[in-house]
């Protein structure tokens, strides 16, 4: 192949090696699921939708208050009110799964059973179980050192997905 591209007769036409990023212009990376690392806003920003959120590097007390936090803003939200958008479920569910206690497991399952109610409740914002949620809430349970009635509690979220799941629905 010749450096003009042609081959035997033939010609075809390279295409142009790619551009390097601009650190510039507007990044193309999605925000919420990869960070980029030229925007310092971004960095910066740690709050979903203007909810902030604590970093892997805050103290474990600054994460639980978030966390009770979170759980008094739940308490104050009517059943069928509850918008996704303000509150970030799974970010939630994901920090008190993390605690790996019976008291964090206990708050998944809280957060896991009002998300039923707000799905039952036809909530405008779509609001619905998933299997990543019951995930969180079975990984709680065995994490939380809870011996035996924690293995009873994961066993039963599962045979509930299950049954939902053969039902053809979450309600």
């Amino acid at each position: 192949v010749a450096a003009n591209g042609t081959a035997g007769g033939s010609s075809f036409a390279l295409p142009p090696p790619p551009e390097e990023p601009s650190s510039s212009g507007p990044s193309i990376l999605p925000k919420r699921i990869i960070p980029d690392p030229n925007d310092v806003n971004e960095i910066n920003e740690k709050a979903y939708n203007g909810v902030p959120i604590p970093s892997a590097h805050d103290s474990s007390h600054k994460k639980r208050e978030w966390l009770m936090q979170m759980n008094q803003t739940l308490e104050d939200t009517a059943v069928g009110l509850l918008d996704p958008n303000i509150l970030p479920l799974s970010t939630i569910m994901n920090g008190w799964a993390k605690q790996k206690s019976s008291e964090g497991a206990r708050m998944v399952e809280m957060w896991l059973d009002r998300v039923h109610s707000e799905y039952n409740s036809e909530n405008p914002h779509g609001v619905h179980p998933t299997a990543r949620m019951y995930t969180m809430a079975v990984d709680a349970w065995a994490k939380s050192n809870g011996g035996a009635a924690a293995a009873r509690r994961a066993e039963a979220l599962l045979e509930r997905m299950d049954r939902l799941y053969r039902e053809g629905g979450g309600r």
